[in-house]
């Protein structure tokens, strides 16, 4: 793997951490995950009790979604070293069709979630994002 997808992956890294701090620190502590963090003796409280101020619901509840979306782009990319195959390019962007899709379902209520507008500005910029870094860092 050439140093600028190495790179790239380590992006995809950043976003991830990034996205998931942002979960852990501001979400309640009632979601599942939670449990899981408990059961596996993580301490999320440590990371809460350091975070004594507070963001925009539009950071707290939608950007991690964009972060997550945008670091599985740039990592399942990496992996494929931006060569764009019709097999690389459904692997990296069947994800992103699948959570529009789901996102539309719950607007409907055919499936459980809350449906924002603002998780689906997310989705498309990590889209953008996405195909920019990938023709340039290709």
């Amino acid at each position: 793997m050439a140093l600028r997808h190495k790179i790239q992956f380590m992006c995809g890294l950043v976003f991830l951490i990034l996205g998931s701090l942002i979960y852990i620190a501001y979400r309640k502590d009632t979601l599942i995950m939670f449990r899981w963090f408990n059961y596996v003796g993580f301490d999320f409280k440590l990371i809460r009790k350091s975070i004594n101020y507070s963001i925009p619901n539009f950071i707290k509840y939608s950007m991690p979604d964009g972060l997550w979306l945008l670091a599985y782009q740039l990592i399942v990319g990496s992996i494929w070293e931006n060569i764009l195959s019709k097999v690389s390019m459904f692997c990296i962007y069947s994800m992103p069709v699948v959570i529009l899709i789901e996102e539309i379902l719950q607007k409907f209520g055919l499936i459980d979630g809350t449906f924002d507008y603002k998780d689906i500005l997310c989705y498309i910029v990590s889209v953008i994002l996405s195909i920019i870094i990938i023709l340039k860092v290709k």
